[in-house]
């Protein structure tokens, strides 16, 4: 039978609800056929219950798990008990579904404009982006989605984790052109520099002007790139630190919604 234990990943869902209604309507409605099949697999009381839900379940998946994996989301974001929140996870081990299909099956629900719900899909997917205080965030699994025109959503969920590995996967997915790739690598190895030393305390805040002057140059290259997602990391790194802010006047007013709203600037009226 199967023994459901609490592990990292299914105690990183929330145990409130999820909010039933978003600015935008990305998350499927509720499949009852699916939702009744996780629910006879936790409530099964022998081998043969569970191998009849689990094979409902995977019968109702889609190529790659792309139906299965999003109502999986649904049940465990509204459990209002560990032993339902944990239903994610039993379902992904039992039915040995791959990263990426869990990855590009929850990443179109981060369109939401409910702050609620792109939190719980952060949860989810941080037990794939295993980010470290020394070496930042593993965002590869992305790279197959970032190769085409990155979604914005998407985009916001990388900085919101680790601006700096977030431009580092975004550049390399989305530049081919050598001078233009390394000029982007140069200038995020100069930002990345800066904010370590301020980190750990090898210049001061009241110093960066003086003692950087090349990481705000490269900042203010980002600032004015042509690639929506490298202005992005400059106002989103202006935001964290307000030594290392440039042009935000400019970044307040960028065409870019995520530009702005990084850059501080309120959402036009009428949006």
């Amino acid at each position: 039978m199967i023994h459901i234990r609490t592990t990292a990943l299914l105690l990183t869902l929330a145990l409130g609800p999820v909010a039933q209604q978003t600015g935008r309507e990305v998350l499927p409605r509720p499949d009852p056929a699916v939702q009744g099949g996780i629910r006879r697999l936790l409530d099964a009381k022998d081998e043969g219950e569970q191998r009849a839900a689990l094979g409902l379940l995977e019968s109702k998946a889609g190529n790659e798990h792309e139906l299965l994996v999003p109502q999986l989301f649904l049940f465990s974001a509204q459990a209002t008990d560990t032993r339902d929140a944990m239903a994610f996870g039993v379902v992904l081990r039992e039915l040995d579904i791959p990263a990426d299909h869990v990855v590009r099956a929850l990443v179109p629900l981060l369109e939401s404009d409910d702050p609620d719900v792109r939190e719980e899909l952060g949860n989810v997917l941080s037990e794939y982006e295993h980010l470290s205080v020394d070496r930042g965030a593993d965002f590869s699994l992305y790279r197959p989605l970032l190769e085409r025109d990155p979604s914005p959503g998407l985009v916001r969920h990388l900085y919101e984790v680790d601006p700096e590995s977030a431009l580092l996967v975004l550049s390399r997915a989305q530049v081919t052109e050598p001078f233009a790739l390394r000029s982007l690598l140069w200038a995020q190895h100069e930002a990345s520099d800066v904010l370590w030393k301020l980190r750990h305390g090898f210049v001061s805040r009241e110093e960066v002007a003086r003692a950087e002057p090349e990481a705000l140059a490269e900042l203010d290259f980002l600032a004015q790139h042509p690639q929506w997602w490298a202005r992005l990391f400059a106002a989103r790194i202006g935001a964290l630190e307000p030594a290392l802010a440039v042009r935000r006047d400019e970044l307040s007013r960028d065409p870019n919604p995520l530009v702005r709203e990084a850059a501080g600037a309120p959402e036009p009226r009428g949006r």
